[in-house]
């Protein structure tokens, strides 16, 4: 028979002294300080961010007939798991029309899950310096990064589940009962749902979570009763889950009870997505590949997992989840989920056959050079890409366009994907956007969707590069081309700086509706 799985990596957990903490702590303020000089400018204001906000946007006003986000039913995108968006548009209206308060609401919870990574790594055996390392890695990484920096609510959901995680270790490690425990388990419970209704891609949590309930209850249950064991803790953290489940979905009741705009937005979102085609598969490979040459983390994990003997449910469910995004979609802000999993195995190459020449100088160099080359990336060539361009990646640019060419009040504006960099300004100056949430700007149910909403707007901004379909579209619903706005050079003998669409905004096209009525 296997040896069972311990709970920890080694007999007795790792402590973080406070000492540690505080330093630390300032160590993550000159991080933060260097992120902010930055904050407004990079990245690009694109599709992920305004799509978070306007989901906020029609949560608080949902009978709004606008959004950039139209599904083929010609309704707006909603979501059961409106929490995050709702905190992100409340941030905005606080310092609209910059992008800064979505961005540093992101940061702040991207912050507080580095520091509760490093405090549930610690409960599980690292030491206190690996699991500061990681702490900062996980912050540092380029794709957790960019998922922060893009004003993604990705960190605070992420968060909520290290914090039951550390919930779940820290009772584990007391050693008390599941009657003595109840509080904890509620709450532990009630953060994994809450992080649910933070944003739907948290649902990839659930079984670090279980697998931490699993190994809680064998610690704080009798020998040989597993089941027994698990159902008391499963069943107080599901009782915390549902009460905390019941006010949070009062608000969208109604959305609940509307099946059809359920259907579309899951066939949008979900079936459109998932296919088991070996060339489907063998895209998202090579998604995969390149997000590893960007964050290698993902590399690191996997192989630490293969290598170490004791990680097999941990090698397991990581394995069981890159399966599921294989067959469905496999991008950066997906990935981010699994980075816990993948820096928790990391840790655990703790457990090696080659032992204490790992642990004296192997570990601290593979962890050292990961945070070396994520601070390159994230402090140095970001920093470096944004900061070339005085103006070009200035949000005030956007609003001096957006005055001298449509001005405020309520216009109908129409914007292509690359456009809705003119989101947070056309906001500010009370525009109705639209744009058809369809994937590919050249597929066909995009051109369908558009076709109604080009037939209804009086401005239209698109890319330069925009198709020659989407041109003779707007041609036809009666919107001549007016001008091209905010056409910066750009200098592509530094291919480095355009990178991670570090470019500068622009150029657009606009469009004007012209006399007369639009065609058919």
């Amino acid at each position: 028979m296997p040896e069972p799985e311990p709970l920890v990596m080694r007999p007795e957990p790792g402590t973080i002294s406070l000492r540690a903490w505080l330093v630390a702590a300032a160590v993550m303020i000159l991080i933060v300080t260097a992120q902010l000089v930055t904050v407004t400018r990079g990245p690009n204001i694109h599709q992920d961010e305004t799509t978070i906000l306007d989901l906020g946007r029609t949560f608080l006003h949902p009978h709004t007939d606008w959004s950039v986000d139209i599904m083929v039913s010609g309704q707006p995108v909603a979501l059961v798991n409106y929490l995050g968006s709702l905190i992100q548009e409340l941030a905005r209206s606080v310092t609209s029309p910059s992008p800064v308060g979505p961005r540093v609401t992101s940061m702040a919870g991207a912050v507080l899950a580095a520091a509760l990574l490093a405090n549930w790594l610690a409960l599980l055996g690292a030491s206190a310096s690996a699991a500061m390392g990681l702490g900062f890695l996980f912050f540092l990484d380029p794709v957790f990064f960019g998922s922060y920096r893009e004003a993604r609510p990705d960190c605070w959901a992420i968060a909520l589940g290290l914090a039951a995680c550390c919930i779940l270790d820290t009772l584990a490690t007391d050693c008390r009962p599941a009657g003595k425990s109840t509080r904890s388990l509620l709450l532990a419970g009630a953060l994994l749902v809450v992080a649910l209704f933070i944003w739907p891609t948290a649902v990839l949590l659930v079984p670090l979570v279980l697998w931490r309930a699993a190994a809680c209850s064998r610690r704080i249950g009798k020998p040989g009763n597993t089941l027994r064991n698990l159902l008391p803790v499963a069943a107080r953290m599901a009782l915390g889950g549902l009460l905390i489940a019941i006010p949070i979905l009062i608000p969208v009741w109604g959305l609940i009870r509307d099946t059809s705009s359920l259907d579309a937005l899951l066939h949008n979102n979900l079936a459109a997505r998932t296919t088991f085609s070996i060339a489907h598969v063998l895209s998202n490979v090579r998604n995969l590949v390149q997000i590893s040459k960007l964050s290698p983390v993902v590399l690191v994990g996997l192989l630490a997992g293969l290598v170490t003997p004791r990680s097999r449910t941990l090698m397991a469910l990581t394995s069981l989840l890159l399966g599921v995004l294989l067959v469905t979609w496999v991008y950066e802000m997906r990935i981010v989920y699994l980075l816990p999993y993948l820096l928790c195995l990391t840790a655990r190459l703790e457990e090696t056959r080659i032992g204490s020449f790992y642990r004296r100088a192997l570990k601290p160099a593979v962890i050292s050079g990961l945070v070396a080359w994520a601070a390159f990336v994230t402090l140095g060539v970001f920093t470096a890409s944004v900061l070339h361009w005085k103006t070009g990646k200035d949000p005030a640019v956007l609003s001096e366009s957006a005055l001298d060419h449509i001005g405020s009040g309520p216009h109908a504006v129409f914007l292509d994907t690359s456009a809705l960099a003119f989101y947070y300004v056309g906001r500010e100056l009370g525009w109705h956007m639209y744009r058809p949430l369809e994937e590919g700007e050249g597929a066909v149910p995009y051109f369908e969707v558009a076709a109604g909403l080009l037939s209804k707007v009086d401005f239209a901004i698109v890319t330069r590069d925009t198709a020659p379909a989407m041109k003779d579209l707007l041609i036809r619903k009666g919107l001549g081309y007016e001008v091209t706005l905010l056409d910066f050079a750009i200098d592509r003998r530094y291919p480095y700086r355009l990178a991670l669409g570090h470019a500068p905004y622009g150029p657009y096209l606009l469009y004007t509706r012209r006399s007369g009525r639009p065609s058919r």
